[in-house]
């Protein structure tokens, strides 16, 4: 996956890593990632953000260094450009924009 992305998606991942990264120890612990997600104005629960890392902890240091931390990223972008994909389709046949596809619109003859 990681293979999928820029090299400028990549630097600006190291950038984002090595800033959430507080104590330069090339890992993510659980303490850094909850003071980011509190940046956020999110407040995970212990058990939240153990889940967080488990998602993409592959072995299981109980952190997450920086090729877990680009596979969690690509996959969220490849979900995200799904998801814009899946809108944009959806428009084409929601010709009234009013958020649903009637039998009408459907209707290619």
């Amino acid at each position: 996956m990681a293979d999928e992305l820029s090299e400028s998606q990549l630097a600006e991942m190291e950038q984002a890593f090595f800033s959430i990264d507080k104590d330069n120890s090339t890992e993510i612990s659980i303490e850094e990632l909850e003071i980011v997600m509190q940046s956020l104005g999110l407040n995970p629960t212990a058990t939240e953000l153990r889940l967080m890392i488990s998602e993409v902890d592959a072995d299981d240091s109980g952190t997450i260094d920086f090729p877990e931390f680009v596979t969690m990223l690509a996959v969220r972008m490849k979900d995200t450009a799904n998801e814009h994909r899946i809108k944009e389709i959806f428009q084409l046949f929601d010709k009234d924009e009013d958020g649903q596809i009637s039998h009408n619109e459907l209707n290619v003859n």
